[in-house]
């Protein structure tokens, strides 16, 4: 017993083996499982784990190895420390994604006309985890289209996080919240 079978909602920012382990502990009472994966806007990701850093990083857009800039500031993103693709094929688990910068209140109000109320509510308190970050220093918003572009690429090349939320938003399996490009 792993203490989650009767819960509606499970928000848990982990290893993605955890999920892995949920599942397959509630397979054999045929529950499927709704993975809600956020995705963000893939370059102000990259720049929100440059600034994650206890001395944040600075993404060089003058250097011509964009993997090596990326390199420098992916922060738990490689080798499926939170995500991994091939839980897509687990049939017990479906993967849908939505774009959590928008509006934390779309997403809650979305998921309020699914879960039951608590008895007992409370008002939403963000919590902030990072340093504000100075957007305005950031070169990659003034390196031009082609730059992003190939940076985007690179992200989804190396990454799978990159390369589902690619896929997923815009698609049938994007929450019906709102839209993003990532």
């Amino acid at each position: 017993e792993i203490g989650v079978e009767n819960c509606d909602y499970i928000a848990q920012e982990a290893d993605s083996k955890r999920w892995q382990h949920i599942v397959d502990a509630s397979s054999s009472q045929n529950q499927k499982m709704e993975l809600h994966v956020p995705c963000r806007d893939s370059l102000d990701h990259l720049m929100s784990q440059c600034n994650g850093w206890d001395t944040p990083k600075k993404f060089d857009c003058l250097d011509p190895n964009v993997e090596r800039q990326i390199d420098k500031c992916a922060l738990n993103i490689n080798s499926g420390f939170r995500f991994r693709e091939d839980l897509a094929t687990n049939p017990n688990i479906e993967l849908k994604c939505f774009d959590p910068m928008n509006s934390p209140a779309k997403y809650r109000d979305y998921m309020g006309t699914i879960l039951q109320k608590k008895r007992v509510e409370n008002d939403y308190f963000h919590r902030e985890t990072n340093e504000y970050r100075h957007p305005d220093f950031e070169c990659i918003w003034s390196a031009g289209g082609e730059y992003q572009f190939r940076t985007r690429q690179v992200l989804r090349k190396k990454f799978e996080y990159y390369q589902f939320c690619h896929e997923c938003m815009g698609s049938e399996n994007e929450l019906p919240l709102f839209g993003n490009n990532v």
